[in-house]
């Protein structure tokens, strides 16, 4: 007995859209990893950060956790 295979190749139509949705979503994570740095200074003295060096390091530690978590989102995807 053979299992029937009812599995239909993907319309060209389709795979333009998924690709259209692929390219968007690396598109808006290109664009979140250049905000940070923008936005980097201003979100650690928000949080009572007033040393420079304190800055530094905590920026530091949040681009660390951020391309951690990019890198294991990436895996995962």
């Amino acid at each position: 007995m053979r299992a029937a295979a009812s599995h239909s190749e993907i319309s060209k139509r389709r795979r333009v859209v998924i690709l259209v949705i692929a390219f968007l979503g690396w598109m808006f994570a290109g664009t979140t990893m250049a905000i940070i740095p923008l936005a980097g200074r201003a979100a650690v003295r928000s949080m009572g950060v007033t040393d420079e060096s304190m800055i530094g390091r905590w920026f530091s530690w949040y681009i660390c956790a951020f391309l951690l978590g990019d890198a294991c989102g990436g895996l995962l995807f």
